[in-house]
């Protein structure tokens, strides 16, 4: 029988045809799509910025980001904001686009199976497998993070390294 310290509390968000998973923790609210600010000259995974709680945060697609994208963009598309990893960065989160509502797990870590990545892969990835027969996704978030390299704060704009 597993005991509550062998499991970690995760959530499986939905992407296209894979599945982000991260921490529960990372999570801190689902919101409904808005209004996309474009940031000139930003690789194609960041599809711009938006508003929320009166804070500015980048909005990523981690399926462009990772080589998966498809280009329909579901109706339940929902966003997912996350907490920033580092310190020391104007934004205090970021969102990612996904499909539908996140599902929380119970991550039990002999669960995970490496999957052959089928193109999926990039430095932005981690791990690339399957949980419960699911296509998952672990994000190198610090990674992603670390390609926003400069604010203009004058203009509240910033600048992003191509990936």
């Amino acid at each position: 029988m597993q005991t509550n310290k062998e499991m970690i509390r995760s959530v499986l968000i939905p992407l296209t045809e894979d599945a982000l998973l991260l921490p529960h923790s990372a999570l801190v609210e689902i919101i409904p799509e808005r209004e996309i600010r474009q940031i000139d000259g930003a690789p194609e995974w960041v599809l711009g910025e938006i508003e929320w709680n009166n804070e500015t945060m980048p909005l990523l697609s981690i399926e462009a980001a990772t080589g998966s994208e498809k280009k329909e963009k579901s109706k339940r598309a929902r966003l997912i904001v996350l907490a920033f990893l580092t310190k020391n960065n104007r934004y205090n989160y970021l969102a990612i686009r996904a499909t539908g509502v996140p599902k929380l797990v119970q991550l039990v870590p002999d669960a995970l199976e490496v999957k052959e990545s089928h193109g999926i892969g990039s430095k932005f990835v981690n791990f690339y497998g399957t949980l419960d027969n699911q296509s998952v996704i672990l994000p190198n978030m610090a990674e992603l993070e670390a390609n926003i390299l400069s604010i203009n704060v004058g203009n509240s704009h910033l600048s992003l390294a191509k990936a």
